[in-house]
Order: structure tokens, then C-alpha cells, then sequence
């Protein structure tokens, strides 16, 4: 199957694409593309941004649109935001011509550049990760708390750049590694096909 991935940032469409081209699956990801998807926005605003990208990945004849979102700081459940999402995206004409899937990244990106938190200490001269920051992720506890500020504080130098650091941490990350640290994350390689999460992703294999 073709999918098509939808993301709303810099970041996530820059450094994605270099961990997913290192990730067997069965599928093919042909094109990724951004959209204002601000997380804190009704959700019917939401679906009029995705409706804006589904003609893109029609033609490109892609079979499933999966599409990103952070959860931030919203109260509701990544489950639940999902449900409620889903009743939304059924209603568009455009988002039920192809299979469309929303994956909630809990809380932000950063949830995910932290998972594989052995890769980022490995990486010498531009983290300090300290055993407080490592009890944080591991084991399987990297999602559901804002770590935006952890990932500034790990940092070395010139600081922390969202599309700098993110591009550079997935061009060597483990996908296994950030999977058995975050659930939202395997969600995500749930529905990209990877076999290990193909009948569920609560827990890490």
C-alpha cells in the first residue's frame, strides 16, 4: 500500500522521512506534507486543514493518509481526541475518499526524539543526559508529560533547534528503541505496518 503522511511542522516533515526510509514495512510512504494542524484548534478547523492536502495524496494514488498530531496540552485522552476527531473527519467528503488515520503524538515531538535516549546520550559533545532525565523515558515512559524543556536543558552550545536537532537525532535513532519507550510512537509504527506492533501496540515487544 501507498501512504501518505501529513505533519505539522518543520521538524516532524524534515527528520521523519529520515528515520521511516530506515524502517522495514510492507509499505510505501510517497509523500509527506505539512499543514497548520494546531493542536489546540476546534477540531472541525483541524479536518478543513487535512481536506486542504487529501487532493495531493489522491493523486499520487495513496491508499492511506496518516495523519500527525500533537496533543499538547489537551486534557482528553489520545484515544479519545481520536474518537472525537474521527466523528469529525467521517462527515468530509474528501477525508472519506481515502483511508485516513490520526496518530496523537503525547505530548509533542520531542516525546519522540527522547525515546531513544540511549542514541541522544550516545551523541557526545551536543547532550548531556543526566540519570534524571533518563529515569523520565525509561522504561516505556516517555509520553503523556511536556518534555519540550528537558530537550532544551539536554542541550549543549548554541542550544536547542527544533529542525536541527530533531533532523540530526533521527538520522541515527533506533525505531525499535523509541518504540519501547513511547506508545504513541508504536501506534504510529502500527499503522505504518511494521510487523512487531501489527496486532497491538500498548506494550513494547
Amino acid at each position: 500500500m501507498k501512504i501518505g503522511l501529513l505533519v505539522d511542522g518543520e521538524a516532524e516533515f524534515r527528520a521523519l522521512p529520515k528515520l521511516i526510509e530506515r524502517i522495514i514495512i510492507p509499505n510505501q510512504v510517497v509523500k509527506t506534507l505539512r499543514a497548520d494542524l494546531q493542536p489546540l484548534s476546534p477540531d472541525v478547523r483541524i479536518i478543513k486543514e487535512v481536506e486542504k492536502k487529501i487532493p495531493i495524496f489522491t493523486g499520487k494514488n495513496v491508499d492511506i493518509v496518516i495523519v500527525l498530531l500533537d496533543r499538547e496540552n489537551r486534557t482528553e485522552s489520545p484515544s479519545k481526541w481520536v474518537e472525537e476527531i474521527n466523528k469529525v473527519a467521517v462527515k468530509s467528503r474528501r477525508c472519506s475518499g481515502v483511508q485516513t488515520v490520526f496518530v496523537i503524538k503525547d505530548r509533542t515531538f520531542e516525546n519522540w526524539l527522547l525515546s531513544d535516549i540511549s542514541t541522544v546520550a550516545s551523541i557526545k559533545g551536543r547532550y548531556t543526559v543526566s540519570k534524571a532525565l533518563r529515569s523520565k523515558i525509561e522504561p516505556n515512559k516517555a509520553d503523556g508529560n511536556l518534555v519540550i524543556d528537558l530537550m532544551k536543558k539536554a542541550a549543549k552550545k548554541e542550544g536547542y533547534s527544533k529542525v536541527r536537532d530533531a533532523v540530526f537525532i533521527l538520522s541515527k535513532a533506533n525505531a525499535d528503541k523509541i518504540a519501547a519507550n513511547s506508545r504513541s510512537f508504536r501506534r504510529f509504527m502500527r499503522v505504518l505496518g511494521y510487523q512487531p506492533y501489527a496486532n497491538q501496540s500498548c506494550l513494547p515487544v
